[in-house]
């Protein structure tokens, strides 16, 4: 690595924060001027020469670095212990903004103007960020300052801007920075820092050495939303480095990210509006939505984009109760173990990959060759087991047994489900619970229902290693018993289903209909799979395995034992409550239906019962027509 022969280090060491030696003679107010008239007089003539200018920035870089570290000096000092006048300090702000914008204008000219060749360009500029990043070590004050607590806005948005300009389009800046700067404080940074607020004696941050984790806590305390979207732009420029891994799996970054992902005052916002539901769903998100938020998303779709969706939800630390079921295990069996509580932080991450499988499903069907997979492509043939999807999908076994205890009546709630509760749940946790179980079944339904080479391997691979669908057919079949239930003597418009409960059910049904699509094993396994009402039935993992699962309706004679078509079919009773149920039940039965004589036999000995044409499908104002050939449909009954 290529040393200054001037070393910056040198007199900033020797000099204080209240007598800067390099920079006391340069007015970088002027410096910006000069900058501006030179682009003023390349927008004019772009033949002249860029030499004498390139000369006379290069001159510029050591005192450059040094008013950033007087500046980060003076900003680690508290207001008591500063030697600084207001006026001299106001001036110090003044001089390093212009300083700061000094370094983001002169890249641009090089970019707008030069002469060379577009190739040639982009070298030169290689070779700028280069000097300054490695040479002239700008980065060291520069995240030192956007570390700190204390600062002025402007000076910490130029400061990031400038960071994320410097390693953007860069292998070589990129990995530098990366790997010179910490990801997270350090345990004893940590400790020091909470004895210091204990002890009503806190510092602004000069002793605690500068990490990603810091510099995006100093902007958020700060609220300062532009600062936070420019370093996450740091990060996110940053990624090209080697450390994709460490960054992925430090739980105190992704935390802090997530927690920042909406702004305290969008917060704040969604709390005292949270009774209004005069405005639509799109206008509430986009009113959250900011310059930080948009980095953010981005930051996470591309490490997500690089299969490290595990690694990130992992590193964010959640209870898991060892007595309950179930997770699917490397050898594709079940284990014993599910979550206990779903954080915040894990929440918001779902919702993040849930944008991103509605954008790439969008773009897929228009551009199906260009689109990346949100969630990467490691899910090769011979190695599903490792994808992204099959995570989502342990995850989802892991909470439908905690779903299904949700919507049985509390008289049939074992003993183990109080247990439980008593642990810790709570309304607030059961509430992050429903959110991203629902969460997940958008994922899942919506991202397998798109026709790939890579969803064809997935389907079979989660149908036949675990029982995901088992477990989806069963927690529809509940929660089709409770709202059953809740609308005895009810008139199909009387109806009323909340929004969680919609977006479930739709969910559900739209995840059982892309999982069977052009799948026979899938197909079969929906039809031998048992759906009683009982507790103690549901819960098991013996019936429902697609294995001899028609001789479990010996096992109690009191039980009413359906199959999955037929849960799958009973659905249609809620259509006219529920947006869009009865397209994604017409879509989900033909996906069953397709080239699968057995289930349209079935299909036909339903109808033959008036199992399928009920009063309440009647009530709800449709009705279900299957010809010959197995073609089924729901129609609405017409009205003379």
């Amino acid at each position: 690595m290529t040393q200054s022969p001037d070393n910056p280090e040198d007199p900033s060491s020797s000099s204080s924060p209240s007598q800067p030696p390099t920079t006391a003679g340069l007015n970088w107010t002027e410096i910006l001027q000069k900058t501006k008239n030179v682009q003023r007089e390349f927008s004019e003539n772009n033949s002249k020469s860029l030499d004498n200018f390139q000369t006379y920035v290069e001159s510029k870089f050591l005192p450059c670095h040094d008013q950033f570290l007087v500046y980060a000096k003076e900003m680690s000092l508290s207001k008591s212990d500063s030697k600084l006048c207001p006026d001299k300090i106001k001036e110090l702000v003044v001089q390093t903004r212009a300083a700061l914008r000094f370094g983001l204008s002169y890249l641009s000219i090089y970019e707008k103007y030069s002469s060379y060749s577009s190739e040639e360009t982009v070298d030169v500029v290689r070779a700028i960020q280069y000097t300054t990043i490695i040479e002239y070590r700008w980065y060291e004050p520069l995240v030192t300052l956007l570390s700190q607590r204390r600062g002025d806005s402007k000076c910490r948005i130029y400061a990031a801007q400038l960071m994320s300009n410097l390693v953007t389009s860069n292998v070589q800046t990129a990995v530098f920075v990366s790997s010179n700067v910490r990801i997270s404080p350090s345990s004893e940074s940590v400790s020091s820092s909470i004895i210091e607020t204990i002890s009503s004696s806190p510092v602004c941050g000069g002793g605690v050495e500068p990490n990603w984790v810091d510099m995006i806590l100093s902007a958020a305390i700060s609220r300062n939303r532009e600062a936070i979207a420019a370093i996450t732009a740091i990060l996110h420029n940053c990624i090209c480095s080697l450390l994709i891994k460490n960054i992925s799996s430090n739980g105190m970054l992704i935390s802090t990210l997530l927690r920042h992902f909406v702004s305290a005052e969008a917060v704040t916002d969604a709390i005292v509006k949270v009774d209004d539901v005069s405005g639509s769903k799109k206008e509430q998100v986009d009113d959250h939505w900011d310059s930080a938020t948009e980095w953010i998303q981005l930051f996470l779709s591309k490490l997500a984009k690089l299969g490290m969706l595990l690694s990130m939800f992992s590193s964010i630390n959640t209870p898991r109760c060892t007595t309950s079921t179930s997770i699917t295990s490397t050898d594709g069996k079940c284990t014993k173990s599910t979550l206990r509580k779903l954080l915040p932080e894990q929440n918001i991450l779902l919702h993040c990959m849930s944008r991103e499988i509605d954008t790439y499903a969008m773009e897929y069907c228009t551009n199906n060759n260009n689109v990346q997979d949100p969630f990467g492509e490691e899910a090769a043939i011979g190695e599903p087991s490792n994808s992204s999807y099959a995570f989502l999908a342990s995850l989802m076994i892991e909470l439908s047994p905690w779903f299904r205890r949700q919507r049985l009546p509390k008289t049939t709630k074992t003993h183990e489900y109080d247990q439980i509760k008593e642990e810790g749940d709570d309304d607030f946790n059961q509430q992050l619970m429903l959110s991203g179980y629902i969460t997940i079944n958008e994922i899942l339904g919506c991202s397998l229902g798109i026709d790939s080479p890579l969803n064809k391997i997935l389907r079979l691979y989660l149908g036949q290693e675990t029982i995901i669908l088992q477990e989806a057919i069963k927690s529809l079949g509940v929660m089709l018993d409770d709202l059953a239930g809740k609308s005895v003597g009810c008139k199909s418009s009387d109806i009323h289903m909340t929004k969680d409960d919609q977006r479930l059910l739709v969910s559900l049904v739209q995840f059982v209909g892309n999982f069977c699509y052009k799948c026979r094993h899938n197909q079969d396994l929906l039809r031998m799979t048992i759906v009683p009402k009982e507790i103690e039935s549901i819960d098991g993992y013996d019936e429902g395995s697609g294995k001899n699962s028609e001789s479990s309706s010996d096992k109690n004679t009191n039980v009413v034992m359906r199959n999955g078509l037929h849960v799958l079919l009973s659905c249609t009773t809620h259509a006219t409550a529920c947006f869009t149920l009865r397209e994604w039940g017409v879509i989900a039965i033909r996906h069953l239906l397709e080239d699968n004589s057995e289930n349209q036999a079935v299909v036909e000995e339903l109808m033959a019962q008036d199992t399928v044409q009920s009063a309440e499908l009647q009530q709800a104002g449709v009705q279900v027509q299957m010809t010959p050939k197995g073609n089924f449909s729901i129609s609405p009954i017409d009205e003379k």
